[in-house]
């Protein structure tokens, strides 16, 4: 699943200039693990390296799974075991926060669908 963050219905909120992409693996995902990756940028969609992301998926307002990916370059982050522990309306918020100390934070729906029996 790759979501652009400006069509998938996420609220960024913060003060850095970054734009994120998600990907999400699998599509859609499911009770389970899956593997979460976003790429950072800056306005111009250069690569942002050196940050540090951490993601945190809610249901129903409460935090069920915190992570903090990690950088392999070219503004890449990845959380390679995310773990999606029911079925149904998920919220996942990345915060990156930069070395200069600037930082966003933006919300992704998602919707986790039951895994095979």
């Amino acid at each position: 699943m790759l979501l652009a963050a400006c069509g998938s219905g996420s609220r960024p909120s913060g003060n850095a200039g970054l734009e994120l992409r998600w990907t999400i693996a699998p599509d859609p995902p499911q009770v389970g693990t899956a593997e979460i990756q976003l790429d950072v940028a800056d306005v111009a969609w250069r690569p942002r390296n050196g940050a540090r992301v951490v993601l945190t998926g809610m249901r129903d307002g409460v935090a069920l799974v915190v992570d903090t990916a990690r950088g392999e370059g070219a503004g890449r982050y990845r959380a390679p075991n995310f773990r999606f522990e029911v079925a149904g309306a998920w919220t996942l918020r990345a915060r990156v926060e930069t070395p200069e100390g600037r930082w966003t934070q933006e919300d992704l729906q998602v919707e986790v669908v039951a895994g095979e029996p």
